[in-house]
């Protein structure tokens, strides 16, 4: 059985690595070759998804395929990072803030962004769930599949806006959304 996915499992897994190798080189380029190097990014990694799927099966291919991504684009990041010297970072030190509200307000954040984007993504999740598409079953795997990433990404929005005014807004409209959705399904 090895014998026969190994070929497709192999070239899946070369074919997501060129397609992601293209998508970085096209996005640095803003140039018409930039743009073709972009769709052929894209299109390597649909037909790497192909290949694993179609090889491993659905389940275990695209569980296959999204660790791939993630170690790939991982791999990529790390070799072009910028390296720098290190600065002398004495008189930084000596000027910081150390009074408690600047480490509060880093705590407060953190924990924004943890609470309100989980109990968001919990009713996502079961919003998604309760929606009358494809079998329950079907619902239920796609949902723990999406449920980290739509976690990981609420929370990268929290954290990367200055203000927490719109992200907290945001997030309290996703949650009231949610469950308007939720008692609507009760309720049909």
């Amino acid at each position: 059985m090895l014998d026969s996915i190994y070929p497709a499992l192999v070239s899946g897994l070369l074919t997501m690595g060129l397609g992601l190798a293209l998508l970085r080189s096209g996005w640095k380029n803003s140039e018409r070759r930039g743009r073709a190097r972009v769709a052929s990014g894209w299109s390597a990694l649909l037909v790497s998804l192909y290949l694993l799927s179609s090889a491993l099966g659905t389940l275990i291919g695209l569980t296959i395929a999204t660790l791939a991504f993630g170690l790939y684009g991982y791999g990529l990041v790390a070799l072009n990072a910028e390296r720098r010297p290190l600065r002398n970072t004495y008189r930084r030190i000596a000027t910081q803030d150390a009074s408690p509200q600047a480490f509060g307000n880093g705590w407060g954040r953190g924990s924004a962004a943890f609470f309100l984007a989980m109990i968001a993504t919990i009713a996502m999740g079961a919003a998604a769930a309760g929606l009358p598409i494809g079998l329950p079953v079907n619902r239920v795997t796609i949902g723990a599949l999406v449920l980290p990433i739509l976690w990981a990404g609420l929370i990268i929005w929290v954290l990367s806006e200055a203000r927490l005014r719109r992200p907290v807004l945001g997030l309290c409209a996703i949650i009231g959304a949610s469950g308007l959705l939720i008692s609507v399904e009760m309720l049909a």
